[in-house]
């Protein structure tokens, strides 16, 4: 009896784009609120923070950025 193993590769790290988003979220928002906790959560929501303040929501994107 032979036996067929098949292997399943898992990615459970965290690829560059999202850390980049984590990290530019964490700026902006220590940028426009100096609060750690904000900064946090920012960070959990990276890009989708990123795009609402690119839409000019929540004060837009600090001006160190350009």
């Amino acid at each position: 009896m032979s036996q067929d193993i098949k292997v399943v590769k898992v990615s459970r790290g965290t690829n560059m784009v999202t850390l980049l988003g984590m990290g530019l979220a964490a700026y902006c928002s220590w940028t426009l609120n100096q609060s750690v906790g904000w900064a946090v959560i920012h960070a959990m929501f990276n890009w989708l923070y990123i795009l609402y303040l690119c839409a000019g929501c929540g004060g837009g994107l600090p001006p160190e950025i350009f």
